[in-house]
């Protein structure tokens, strides 16, 4: 992180739930309001989690991609070209096999509270959409080979097709330090994230850069 920029974690838990994410980030954007200028929300629109979010005083500042997949991939361009080329992907990384919160940990808690039988069958149901596992790598990752053999083991299991690939942390670098241009959505303050801002193609924006008065959360 920039030097003198703060920054907050949410539980990554919380995507499971789109309106408890987007009350978690209110709560987030209001801790911060008074004492920066801009807030960075490392998100994506998230099953329209960022939808309406503002700010009194503060900018609001958010990668303009689909969800966090695309954040991992470089741009919303590389997540749409994954998901015509292969929608049945279910996707992981270093950072969702870490977090212990990803389907194929869940199921390990089905087995447990409903019996093995039916957590197979909940779990035939959950995948049945589903024909790949692609793990994304980004290049920052410690000791890839256990992540790819967890992977492994997980695609074979469950009848999936394991493919690795080539993540950017390039969008990440950009949300941090700007500039925030058509690879963004800006609210100033006062304004809303609108759910249109994400049905449009991008246009270039006024351009901005990052001082050191920004907070992320993500």
């Amino acid at each position: 992180m920039p030097s003198g920029m703060e920054h907050e974690s949410l539980d990554v838990g919380l995507h499971a739930n789109p309106q408890s994410l987007k009350q978690a980030l209110k709560e987030a954007i209001e801790r911060s309001a008074d004492t920066v200028d801009r807030i960075i929300l490392g998100y994506g629109l998230c099953s329209r989690a960022l939808e309406g979010l503002r700010s009194g005083s503060s900018t609001l500042i958010a990668p303009r991609v689909d969800d966090c997949i695309g954040i991992l991939l470089g741009s919303r361009e590389a997540h749409r070209a994954e998901i015509l080329r292969e929608p049945g992907t279910y996707y992981l990384t270093q950072g969702w096999i870490d977090s212990g919160k990803h389907l194929f940990v869940e199921y390990e808690y089905m087995r447990a509270r409903f019996g093995p039988q039916r957590a197979e069958k909940l779990m035939n149901a959950m995948l049945r959409h589903y024909t790949r596992l692609a793990f994304v790598k980004t290049g920052s990752e410690e000791d890839l080979d256990r992540y790819l053999e967890y992977c492994d083991g997980v695609a074979h299991r469950f009848g999936l097709r394991l493919e690795e690939i080539r993540g950017s942390i390039a969008l990440v670098k950009k949300m941090i330090v700007g500039p925030w241009d058509e690879d963004f959505v800006v609210a100033l303050p006062g304004q809303e994230i609108p759910y249109e801002e994400w049905l449009r193609d991008p246009q270039p924006e006024v351009t901005s850069h990052a001082s050191a008065d920004l907070k992320q959360a993500g």
